[in-house]
């Protein structure tokens, strides 16, 4: 764990081993602690309220296709 890590919020990052989403998992991973409010905020701006996010970090160990006039995501392992 970095107190004061993230150089934007000065949140603390956690580093975890491995995570799972999905059924897939990947690590090592970070995570930034964020304020209550940061999901949120995000949520105005979508069609549904948003529950957790993950980025490019637990994302990077997967090759990522977007099917948008689907609502499909494929996850593949490189």
């Amino acid at each position: 764990m970095i107190e004061n890590g993230c150089l934007k919020s000065h949140e603390a990052l956690i580093e975890v081993p491995e995570a799972r989403v999905g059924g897939l998992a990947a690590g090592p991973i970070w995570f930034t602690r964020r304020e209550d409010g940061a999901l949120l905020w995000m949520s105005s701006f979508m069609d549904r309220p948003i529950a957790a996010s993950i980025g490019g970090n637990f994302l990077r160990h997967f090759r990522v296709t977007v099917d948008y006039p689907n609502a499909i995501g494929y996850f593949q392992t490189p």
